[in-house]
């Protein structure tokens, strides 16, 4: 029965993610590369046709995660007594407007700003143990975990959303992963336009997250709802992104044509 106790049947499927979704960066990273030293056996193991010995290597992280993801969780929180997931968070508040605006006015590198500002906000209001920084790096790798919390925040002050955290989160990941014309030295005026329609849709795709995030503060604050003052690093942002995407549409009209 011990043995079995500490089976998780989602880290079975999800494998390291588990650990990331979790929190758990470091752990999630050391399995991470325990993986991807199974799978290259499973590729040699392969090529020598030793189907049995493939399917192992293959299976054999999901097993190990199923079995430890839980023990480590429950030794990660005890190194970490101050982390308490269930404090207040009061996230870093923008208008709508300023949000969508921001995003597309940098081709997008203002989202991956936003998101150090969330998980910054969840740093230090729940002393959680966790990088802003590596977070936002890898913005679609913890797109969802962000969007959980944040409407887990606000539900617990009663906030009802239109839309699910799962759907938003999925929706920004999958317009983040559209495919992007594969001639770069003659961009077509159709093509910029596509280009053009998945930046306004990335930037539309956050703002579920930001209304929950707005409603939540003004709960926090008796119904007072104060947006974040526009800092000199925010504007940095703004002006890198809006250069980059510039000189891109820049080196295709002159430069190719």
């Amino acid at each position: 029965m011990n043995f079995w106790r500490n089976f998780n049947l989602k880290a079975l499927f999800l494998g390291p993610a588990i650990y990331f979704y979790r929190g758990m960066v470091p752990h999630g990273a050391l399995m991470l590369t325990l993986s991807c030293l199974c799978w290259i056996g499973a590729i040699l193991q392969w090529q020598n046709q030793q189907p049995y010995a493939t399917y192992i290597l293959i299976a054999l992280p999901f097993i190990i995660c199923a079995f430890r993801a839980d023990a480590d969780f429950n030794l990660y929180r005890q190194k970490n007594a101050s982390y308490n997931p269930e404090a207040p968070v009061e996230y870093y508040s923008v208008s709508l407007f300023r949000l969508v605006f921001c995003s597309i006015l940098s081709g997008g590198f203002y989202d991956i700003y936003w998101s150090y500002r969330q998980w910054n906000a969840v740093k230090h209001c729940q002393h959680a143990r966790i990088s802003p920084f590596l977070r936002c790096l890898n913005n679609l790798l913890f797109i969802y975990p962000l969007f959980n919390r944040i409407y887990r925040s606000a539900a617990q002050l009663r906030y009802l959303p239109r839309f699910p955290a799962g759907l938003a989160a999925m929706t920004y990941i999958f317009i983040n992963l559209a495919q992007e014309p594969k001639n770069y030295d003659s961009l077509s005026s159709g093509e910029a336009a596509i280009l053009a329609g998945i930046l306004l849709a990335s930037a539309l795709s956050l703002i579920p997250a930001q209304k929950a995030i707005n409603f939540n503060n003004a709960r926090l604050n008796n119904g007072i709802l104060t947006f974040a003052p526009i800092r000199w690093h925010e504007v940095l942002i703004i002006l890198i992104g809006l250069t980059l995407m510039l000189t891109y549409f820049w080196a295709n009209r002159f430069l190719y044509n």
